[in-house]
């Protein structure tokens, strides 16, 4: 196991990373539902890589999710 100032770190860039990709996803009208499928895989991705060892992480990642659910839905209207 990691030290736990190293887990803290990488655990605070890939939710910098997954708001990131949230932000350009949703301000761009355009996005279509191709991008938001690639951004679901990813944070699947990201959710299996962090193993969701606390409780501000999963909740962070299920927030997410539920967006893109949402999406998607909208989308395939």
């Amino acid at each position: 196991m990691p030290p736990k100032s190293k887990f803290i770190r990488s655990r605070i860039k890939i939710n910098l990373k997954i708001k990131r990709l949230f932000n350009i996803s949703f301000s761009n009208k355009e996005s279509t539902n191709c991008d938001i499928r690639e951004i679901a895989i990813v944070i699947i991705f990201l959710e299996k890589k962090l193993h969701i060892y606390e409780k501000k992480s999963a909740c962070l990642l299920k927030y997410y999710s539920e967006r893109i659910a949402a999406l998607i839905n909208i989308v395939n209207i």
